[in-house]
């Protein structure tokens, strides 16, 4: 994938910072917290520049944010870039935490009420993820 290519479309300069991450994220194909990206750098960048990275990537629509137990977790992907669907299931493992994309699996319809305007829907299952099940 090129990652330049990719921020050039957005209106997003090529940094390093943004570039490693958007490679890490897109290898792993999952989703990863803010200290798991941190971890998989090679070299160190200040925590705010990751952080607005993040922020600005998700504004952008180039990756998506998952809310799961009071943490935030960052996937590669969204309706925009064609690499996920725009609401989808995530999968969070209760052994080891990993959460995973679920785009397959079909989101159920909800209806708000009167007056009521949907921003998003996020689902979340819960269970244990095919590694710890075979513990």
């Amino acid at each position: 994938m090129n990652f330049k290519q990719l921020l050039d479309h957005h209106g997003l300069s090529c940094t390093p910072c943004r570039v490693e991450v958007l490679k890490i994220l897109s290898e792993e194909g999952k989703a990863l917290s803010e200290e798991n990206i941190r971890k998989r750098l090679t070299f160190p960048h200040n925590r705010s520049t990751l952080f607005r990275t993040l922020r600005t990537f998700a504004e952008k629509k180039i990756i998506h944010v998952i809310s799961c137990e009071g943490s935030l977790w960052y996937a590669f992907g969204s309706a925009e870039t064609g690499k996920k669907k725009a609401n989808h299931i995530h999968f969070h493992c209760d052994r080891c935490g990993e959460i995973t994309c679920l785009p397959s699996a079909i989101l159920p319809r909800i209806t708000v009420p009167a007056g009521f305007s949907e921003q998003s829907v996020s689902l979340i299952v819960n269970g244990l993820c095919k590694k710890c099940n075979k513990r």
